[in-house]
C-alpha cells in the first residue's frame, strides 16, 4: 500500500501539477537556488543581471557578487568559488543596488558603503570574478556625497557616451534626491552640475529616486514626495526633468516639475520607472485605496508630457491584489521591480506580506493595455513560497528566451537569511505545494550531506523514500527541530514524511 502510495506522490509533481507559468526544474533541479554566505546572518540579493552567455549575476548585502551558471548551479569559475569575498566592516550597511553587464562584458556593480558615514560605492569586475584594476582605485570606487543621516541608491544607468548616472538619496533632516554621474573610470563626471553631484529637491521627504535618460539625453527623476511630513501618510509621485548638465528643464510642467496624485490621501510609493519605445513611462509600487490599511502591487503610465495616460488600465492605473492566492486572506503586496517583455507585456514582482505574517514571492504579468494577462500563473498572478519564513523579490530580469530570473532574500530558518535565485518558466513541472510548509520547514534543498528539518511541534517520526517509494530510512524524534544525515545517498530525487502529534507532511527532496 505504501509503494502505491508514493508512486501516485511521485507522478503528482510532473503531471496534475502542470501549470503554464512556475518555477523552472531546469534551474538547480528546484527552481531556485540558495546562496548562504553569512550563517546565521542576514545575506539580501538586491540586483540581478544576465549575461550575454546566459550566466546569472546577483549581487546586495556585505558587497558580494554571486554568479551562477544558466542551469542555475554555482559557476565556480567565477572568483573560483562562484562568490567574491564581503567587503567593508559593516555587512547589513554595505549593498550592491545595481549591476551592470558593460559592453567589454566588465562587471560594473554601484551601492553604498559605511564607514563613519554613507558613501557611494563602485566597483568593477573582470568576467572571471577578479577585480578590474584600471577601475578606481583597484577596481573600487568610494565617493563622498555629502554628510546623511542615511544614503540610498534607486538605480544606475549606463550611458551611451560612457558615463555612469546613478539616481539616489540622501537624508538629514529632510529627504533630497541626489543625482551623481561619473567617467567609465569610476571619478566623478564635473560638467555635471559642476561636481558631478546634483541635489534636487521635491517637496518634502523625497524617497525612492530613480532616472531614466531619455531619447534626446536629458534625465527624467521620478520619484515619490510627501508634502505632509508630520503624519508620512501622503504621498505623491514627482517628477523632474534635467538637462544633460544637471540643470533642471524650466519648460517641463511646472518649473521643472509634475506632481501626480493617484489616490488622494492614501499612501503610495513608486518604487520602479521604466522607459517604453514610444516615449511614455511605466511606474510601478504600492498603493493603498481609500481607508484600507492594506497595500495592493500598483502599476501607471505616464505619457511624455507627463501627464497621466488615461488608456492604460483603469484611468491610468491599475492595482493589483493577492487576496484571491492568500486564502482570500487580506494580504499586503509591495513591486520592487518592473520588467517590459519583447511582446509589451509587463512582468512586475516583489513580496506578498499575509495573514500568517509571512512574505511570499508574488509576480504579476499585464497586457500592454494595463489588463491582467490570464495566461500568466492564476488570473495574471503567482504566489510562489520558497522556505515559507520570509521569501522576497528585490529584482528581476527577463532572459533571451522569454523566462524571468528574480533575485531576493529566503529566510531558510528562523535565524538565516540568503541570498536566493530562482527562474520562472511557461512549462513548470513544480507546483507551490512541492514548496509550502505547513508545520515543517525543510532545508537546503537540494541537499549534499544533511537536510534540516523545523516544526512548529515536537517533530515524533521521520520516514525517507527512494523515487520507487522504497522506505530507506525511519527513525523517532521527539524535538522541534532535527536533521536526516543523506551524505550516503546516491544523488537523485527522494520524498521524506514527517510527523508529529496532528499532521503530517511528505516533500520531494533532492540529494546533490
Amino acid at each position: 500500500m505504501k509503494n502505491y502510495y508514493f508512486i501516485i506522490l511521485l507522478l503528482i509533481p510532473f503531471q496534475f501539477f502542470s501549470q503554464n507559468w512556475g518555477l523552472d526544474q531546469d534551474f538547480n533541479t528546484m527552481g531556485y537556488s540558495i546562496t548562504n554566505m553569512i550563517v546565521n546572518g542576514d545575506d539580501y540579493a538586491k540586483s540581478i543581471a544576465v549575461q550575454s552567455d546566459g550566466k546569472i549575476l546577483s549581487a546586495g548585502f556585505g558587497l558580494r557578487l554571486v554568479r551562477h551558471n544558466t542551469n542555475g548551479t554555482l559557476d565556480n569559475s567565477f572568483n573560483g568559488v562562484g562568490y567574491t569575498a564581503a567587503y567593508g566592516n559593516n555587512t547589513s550597511l554595505n549593498e550592491i543596488d545595481q549591476i551592470i553587464v558593460k559592453p567589454d562584458n566588465k562587471i560594473l556593480v554601484i551601492g553604498t558603503i559605511y564607514t563613519n558615514k554613507f558613501y557611494l560605492y563602485l566597483a568593477q569586475y573582470n568576467p572571471n570574478g577578479s577585480l578590474d584594476t584600471t577601475f578606481g582605485n583597484s577596481g573600487r570606487k568610494s565617493l563622498d556625497v555629502g554628510n546623511s543621516v542615511t544614503f540610498l541608491v534607486g538605480n544606475a544607468v549606463y550611458t551611451l557616451d560612457d558615463k555612469i548616472l546613478i539616481g539616489a538619496n540622501s537624508y538629514s533632516s529632510d529627504g533630497d534626491y541626489t543625482l551623481i554621474r561619473c567617467t567609465s573610470s569610476g571619478n566623478l563626471d564635473t560638467t555635471f552640475g559642476g561636481s558631478g553631484i546634483v541635489t534636487v529637491d521635491g517637496l518634502n521627504q523625497d524617497s525612492a529616486g530613480k532616472v531614466i535618460v531619455l531619447t534626446n539625453g536629458k534625465i527624467l527623476l521620478s520619484g515619490n514626495s510627501n508634502n505632509v511630513p508630520l503624519s508620512g501618510t501622503y504621498k505623491q509621485h514627482v517628477q523632474i526633468l534635467i538637462n544633460n548638465d544637471g540643470t533642471i528643464d524650466s519648460n517641463f510642467g511646472t518649473n521643472g516639475k509634475i506632481y501626480t496624485n493617484f489616490n488622494t490621501n492614501n499612501t503610495q510609493s513608486i518604487n520602479s520607472a521604466v522607459l517604453l519605445n514610444d516615449g511614455k513611462i511605466l511606474l510601478a509600487g504600492s498603493i493603498m485605496e481609500n481607508t484600507s490599511t492594506q497595500s495592493d502591487f500598483f502599476v501607471s503610465r505616464i505619457n511624455s508630457n507627463g501627464s497621466l495616460d488615461l488608456n492604460f488600465g483603469d484611468n491610468g492605473k491599475r492595482i493589483i491584489s493577492f487576496n484571491e492566492l492568500s486564502n482570500n486572506q487580506p494580504s499586503s503586496d509591495y513591486i520592487n521591480s518592473m520588467k517590459q517583455q519583447s511582446d509589451g507585456k509587463i512582468i512586475v514582482s516583489g513580496y506578498s506580506y499575509n495573514a500568517n505574517q509571512i512574505n511570499n514571492f508574488a509576480l504579476a504579468r499585464l497586457n500592454s493595455d494595463g489588463t491582467l494577462d490570464s495566461t500568466f500563473g492564476q488570473n495574471g498572478k503567482i504566489i510562489q513560497s520558497i522556505f515559507g519564513f520570509s521569501d522576497v523579490i528585490y529584482d528581476s530580469q527577463i532572459q533571451a528566451d522569454g523566462k524571468i530570473v528574480v533575485a531576493g532574500l529566503s529566510k531558510i530558518n528562523s535565524l538565516d537569511r540568503a541570498y536566493v535565485t530562482a527562474r520562472f518558466t511557461p512549462n513548470s513541472t513544480l507546483s507551490n505545494s512541492d514548496f509550502e510548509p505547513k508545520n515543517f520547514t525543510f532545508y537546503p534543498n537540494p541537499a549534499h550531506d544533511l537536510i534540516n528539518i523545523n516544526g512548529k511541534r515536537n517533530i515524533k517520526q521521520i520516514e525517507i523514500f527512494d523515487a520507487q517509494g522504497r522506505l530507506i530510512t525511519a527513525k523517532k524524534v521527539n524535538n522541534e527541530q532535527t536533521s536526516c544525515d543523506i551524505s550516503a545517498y546516491q544523488n537523485g530525487i527522494y520524498f521524506i514524511t514527517v510527523t508529529d502529534d496532528f499532521s503530517s507532511k511528505t516533500i520531494k527532496i533532492i540529494k546533490s
